[in-house]
Order: C-alpha cells, then sequence, then structure tokens
C-alpha cells in the first residue's frame, strides 16, 4: 500500500510541475537560433522563427496590423525573460485587426512566423533596420504579478534579526517579536520598527 502510495505521490508531483512550466501548443516547435540582431545582418527570408519580447507599438492597417517588439531572450516555455537584455527590435504583421488597447506597451508577446525580409524605419533620427515577420501566430502573455514579501531570507525580517525567517526563529530574537536567548525568547507583543 505504501508503495502505490509513493508512486502515485509521484507522479502526480511530476504532472503538476510539468503543467506550471509548458509551452503553450501554439508555440511549440524546433527553430533555428536566429536573434532578430542576426537577421539584420542576413535576413533569413522564409525561415520561420519564435521570437518575443515586449510591445512598443501596435499599428492598425486597412488589411493587417503589425506590431513593433523589443525582442528579449525566451524562457523554455516561450515566455520573454524579465531581464533588460534584449535582441534588437523586430516588425511581427499577421491579417486582421488587433486592438491596441488589448496589445498594450510592455505586455509580453511570443510570435510564430516566417522572416519575409528589412524595413527601414526611423527611431528618433537612426534608420532603424527591422526584420519583418509575418507572424502566423501570436500569443500575449498574462501580465506578471509582482508579490511582495516582508522577510528578505533567513535570519532578515521586518521584525529584526536571528536564525528563523524575519526573526521568528529558535534562538535570539534581538530586535523582534520574540526577544531573549532559548529556543524562542519571550514574546513581545509590539513590533519593533525601523522608522
Amino acid at each position: 500500500m505504501t508503495r502505490f502510495l509513493f508512486i502515485f505521490v509521484m507522479l502526480g508531483g511530476i504532472l503538476l510541475l510539468t503543467a506550471c512550466a509548458s509551452t503553450p501548443v501554439p508555440l511549440r516547435g524546433k527553430f533555428p537560433p536566429v536573434t532578430p540582431l542576426d537577421a539584420q545582418q542576413n535576413p533569413p527570408r522564409g525561415t520561420t522563427v519564435r521570437w518575443g519580447g515586449g510591445i512598443i507599438a501596435v499599428e492598425p492597417g486597412a488589411n493587417d496590423t503589425c506590431v513593433e517588439i523589443l525582442a528579449r531572450p525566451l524562457e523554455s516555455w516561450a515566455r520573454p525573460q524579465a531581464t533588460t537584455a534584449n535582441f534588437g527590435r523586430f516588425l511581427a504583421c499577421t491579417r486582421g485587426f488587433l486592438d491596441p488597447e488589448i496589445f498594450r506597451r510592455n505586455r509580453d508577446i511570443t510570435i510564430v512566423g516566417q522572416v519575409t525580409g528589412i524595413e527601414h524605419r526611423p527611431v528618433g533620427d537612426f534608420d532603424y533596420p527591422y526584420p519583418r515577420v509575418r507572424a502566423t501566430e501570436m500569443y500575449l502573455w498574462a501580465p506578471r504579478v509582482r508579490v511582495w514579501s516582508p522577510y528578505w531570507g533567513p535570519g532578515w525580517g521586518r521584525w529584526g534579526w536571528g536564525p528563523g525567517w524575519g526573526g521568528w526563529g529558535p534562538g535570539w530574537g534581538h530586535r523582534g517579536p520574540y526577544r531573549g536567548w532559548g529556543a524562542w525568547g519571550w514574546y513581545y507583543p509590539y513590533p519593533y520598527r525601523r522608522w
């Protein structure tokens, strides 16, 4: 019985972990390691690429919509990394209308499509060579949620310092809700304020 339970728990854990970080179905596949910066020098026309980054602007046209994107490296599940590293800019164009209120500036997007060439556009006074992609798939990611925690790591926290999380652990609780020496110290009901 315990062996069955162990196998069941392990399989459930594996399934749970793979569900959390899997690549969305439209973005799966094998793609060459070509970046938009590489494509500026030697545009691989007709090559299918998977690029992503943050939206700079959306330009709806009469028959299609072009999205200007600041390219960033992709995570293993194809989401653009939350980093300042970039791979240049590129244009991803698709048929139909994309609403600029939904495809807002700085939203993460990943596209799959074929490189069709280079389009020169001004960025300030600079004539920038944008690799242009005819997108077959566009995946708009949900906004990243920042989580604030009052605890900064082992031993450091809002309430003082100690060998536990945020001064709540065993031992000393120098300036926290637990003061003194010993297993937990004694409880002090008023939090220490650093300001």
